[in-house]
């Protein structure tokens, strides 16, 4: 049996370095996000926003939104300013994964962490910026919807936003 062992691997003809199909190229982790976040508008409102420059222009850059939230509510994707992703009946409700010992977010509801992921094919080299938009469901009990919020003694929920390039 032989073993292979390199420090560099270098592409002949650019020294761009190998792409190789499926792989992940770079990852572009956003910071936490801890701070409160209500609103009982029906009308979206920006919540994270994050940039990526692709290196290769055919390659697909996969989107994360992991979040922590109270209240019926609906999200929406931009890529740059084109909406890409906006569910047609696309309302998230109260599910059952609710924490222990939680306050209620105005009408005792349960916590629920969501992650939201999306494929997209930017076809650039170009820095674009994804942003996640919300928006509160208001028919559901007029209460709305809270990102981060867990209750006065704790301050341990967070959400961010995750940009991975994957070769093709």
């Amino acid at each position: 049996m032989s073993i292979l062992k390199v420090d560099t691997i270098n592409e002949k003809t650019s020294g761009n370095g190998v792409v190789i199909p499926s792989h992940v190229v770079q990852t572009i982790v956003g910071n936490r996000i801890t701070g409160n976040f209500a609103t009982t508008s029906a009308s979206y409102s920006d919540v994270v926003s994050l940039s990526i420059t692709p290196k290769e222009s055919n390659s697909l850059i996969k989107v994360s939104f992991y979040y922590q939230h109270g209240g019926n509510h609906s999200m929406r994707l931009y890529r740059d300013s084109t909406i890409i992703m906006q569910p047609t009946n696309g309302w998230f409700v109260y599910e059952g994964y609710s924490y222990a010992n939680q306050s209620a977010w105005n009408n005792g509801s349960s916590r629920d962490v969501k992650a939201l992921f999306y494929v997209d094919s930017p076809s650039t080299t170009s820095a674009t910026t994804y942003k996640w938009q919300i928006a509160a469901y208001p028919a559901a009990n007029s209460s709305g919807v809270g990102l981060n919020e867990l209750n006065a003694t704790s301050s341990s929920a967070y959400s961010y936003m995750e940009l991975q390039e994957i070769a093709q």
